[in-house]
């Protein structure tokens, strides 16, 4: 695997890795890896972020996060939710909600986020939480309404879709985000000149529009904050692993 190649690789700067928001929650998902998540990779920078959204079929039974949170309330594991696979980001994220909520919903997996995308489209399902990324052909066409997204701020495509932590739960903040970084022991000289050209290339207008328009926010940040960040990731979905006792997609 990827993460295992750079990991064993020489820290010269010419072996590099484009991590995904997957990579902090392998290790409780896997079990043993043959690298460690955190103190095997010398972070670059922060690249770039993507909020999941409760999306709702237009004939669900709620037409906001406030009404399907007070119905899962009074009925919990009643309501089916479709997410992108067991252990997927979206499940993950929906773990978090329910666990921080104390709401109980019935998981129903699906085989990646465009059979997850279909089944609320067609009402197989009433909920998804998904990526926001691939919707906006189903939400402008009226076949399916977000309820509200999981990023701490509105997401620019869809300014009036609320977040979770304006709505149901204060401070709620889940994206699924992307990291540059090399294998440990990258010498600091490097780290700085790769970390300022990802600066400078996510300033350029083309980029940052090209990200957006796949439903991303470009996201530059120090060595140090992306260090820090993906341990605090690796902390957060360990502890929501294990208690909520979830797989990995077979």
């Amino acid at each position: 695997m990827a993460a295992r190649y750079v990991a064993r690789s020489a820290p010269d700067g010419y072996t590099l890795f484009l991590m995904a928001s997957g990579h902090a929650a392998a290790p409780s998902l896997y079990g043993a890896l043959p690298y460690d998540a955190v103190n095997d990779f010398t972070m670059i920078s922060m690249v770039a972020q993507s909020p999941f959204a409760i999306i709702a079929n237009p004939n669900a039974k709620f037409a906001t996060v406030q009404e399907l949170m007070k119905k899962a309330k009074a009925a919990p594991g009643t309501i089916d939710y479709g997410s992108g696979g067991n252990g997927s980001g979206m499940h993950l994220a929906a773990a978090l909600l329910q666990s921080r909520a104390g709401v109980r919903f019935n998981h129903v997996p699906y085989r990646g986020g465009s059979a997850t995308a279909l089944a609320v489209v067609s009402g197989e399902v009433p909920i998804i939480v998904t990526s926001m990324a691939g919707m906006s052909a189903y939400i402008d066409s009226g076949k399916v309404k977000p309820l509200a997204v999981t990023s701490r701020q509105r997401f620019a495509l869809y300014p009036d879709v609320p977040t979770i932590a304006e709505t149901v739960l204060p401070d709620f903040d889940v994206t699924a985000w992307y990291a540059l970084g090399g294998p440990k022991n990258l010498p600091p000289a490097i780290v700085a000149k790769l970390a300022e050209m990802v600066r400078v290339t996510l300033k350029r207008p083309e980029v940052a529009e090209g990200l957006r328009l796949q439903a991303a926010d470009a996201w530059s940040t120090t060595p140090a904050e992306a260090q820090a960040f993906v341990a605090k990731e690796v902390t957060r979905w360990t502890q929501v692993v294990r208690d909520e006792k979830i797989s990995a997609q077979n």
